[in-house]
């Protein structure tokens, strides 16, 4: 039977090696994504060269550079994890002291009393009390583990920071380098987003393939525009889930699957989808 779907896997310390990287091709897979979040590109460019010595002429593996993008994170935690019940209470912020330290100044500033902080994939969900400080008291609407540097979500609010960052640039122009087929651009919130990477990758030589992430409700609203500028799409349900109301999340996917059908691009669904 002729497969029509195509399989995208994320190389990682799993499979730091060439046979069990074989063995991921031998399985059916089409394209590799290489998450910039994290690792160093002395394993990166080694990943990069086997997959390039086990790429079929007739099938040959995509390489998928996944930029990092503005992501907002926590900081260093004793003992790099904690593990929190509901209805404890904690500190967050920039001062010393904080139980949960948040240092980046866009989301400090955001913060206030009655607000929503999701952290790592929205597994523990903090609600926002009264200030200490520039620090705040927080009282844990969930249980979970929290580790370092985990991604860190106010519910409902966007920052307007810039696309591309400078550790995106440097990524870039390592993946430029190491001349992969695809680049993966975080947090896409409009068709300006995509023409900047553009405008990177042309002064770099550049001829790599564009992939959207759509991970925002920006990203939703502007669909169209995007369309007619990027190459590829990619549907980042576990950002969207903490955009919006979890119930949304599939109805988003068939939309945005829908509109890229007739757009003619393709189009990967990502995250979680064995959890579900």
């Amino acid at each position: 039977m002729k497969r029509r779907t195509k399989i995208v896997c994320t190389l990682g310390p799993a499979v730091n090696s060439r046979v069990k990287i074989k063995a991921l091709v031998d399985a059916g897979m089409n394209v590799a994504r290489i998450n910039c979040s994290h690792g160093d590109w002395e394993t990166r460019r080694q990943w990069i060269a086997w997959l390039r010595e086990l790429s079929s002429d007739i099938a040959p593996i995509g390489v998928l550079v996944d930029l990092q993008g503005p992501k907002f994170r926590i900081g260093k935690l004793s003992g790099d994890v904690i593990s929190v019940k509901a209805g404890q209470s904690l500190i967050i912020g920039p001062e010393p002291g904080a139980d949960i330290p948040i240092s980046q100044p866009e989301i400090c500033a955001a913060i206030h009393p009655s607000c929503r902080l999701l952290l790592g994939d929205g597994d523990v969900e903090l609600r926002v009390g009264q200030a200490q400080g520039a620090n705040f008291e927080a009282k844990a609407a969930s249980s979970g583990s929290v580790k370092s540097n985990q991604g860190v979500t106010l519910v409902g609010k966007i920052f307007d920071t810039a696309c591309v960052t400078p550790k995106d640039l440097e990524d870039l122009q390592q993946a430029v380098l190491a001349d992969v087929d695809m680049v993966a651009l975080s947090y896409v919130q409009s068709a300006n987003d995509i023409r900047e990477l553009r405008r990177m990758m042309d002064r770099l030589e550049s001829t790599a393939s564009i992939c959207a992430k759509v991970e925002t409700r920006h990203a939703i609203q502007n669909l169209d525009e995007i369309l007619k500028v990027v190459d590829i799409v990619m549907v980042a349900r576990g950002d969207l889930g903490l955009q919006m109301d979890i119930d949304d999340v599939p109805i988003a996917q068939k939309k945005i699957i829908e509109k890229c059908s007739i757009a003619g691009k393709p189009v990967i669904t990502a995250t979680q989808m064995l959890e579900s």
